[in-house]
């Protein structure tokens, strides 16, 4: 094995009743899940878990979060916002919508 490189994680699915369903690296195991063809009450088990869980578990994390990647890395802006300051006054064709919007933040 390469250093840095992590092994495949091989999923373990079962039916409810303990009956095998098989064993799938980790893309295998999530494009069969999303696919819906494992049984809703079957079960699932990787090395590093405590105990078996429930499909419907891993599909409710994996819509919330990406599993075993690391997300991308974003650069970041920090925006101060003054909340003293005073609201920009209307132009002379009406109110624009920028203004509109600060009126309704800070109830000027």
């Amino acid at each position: 094995m390469v250093s840095g490189t992590l092994s495949p994680v091989t999923f373990h699915v079962c039916a409810s009743d303990g009956q095998r369903i098989g064993e799938f690296e980790e893309q295998d195991f999530r494009d069969t899940l999303f696919a819906g063809r494992f049984p809703q009450d079957s079960h699932y088990w990787h090395e590093g878990m405590e105990d078996w869980r429930p499909i419907a578990d891993y599909n409710a994390l994996a819509k919330t979060q990406r599993i075993s990647f690391a997300p991308p890395v974003r650069r970041t802006r920090t925006t101060k916002i003054m909340m003293d300051a005073p609201a920009p006054e209307p132009s002379q064709k009406g109110d624009n919508g920028l203004v509109r919007l600060w009126r309704r933040l800070t109830g000027r």
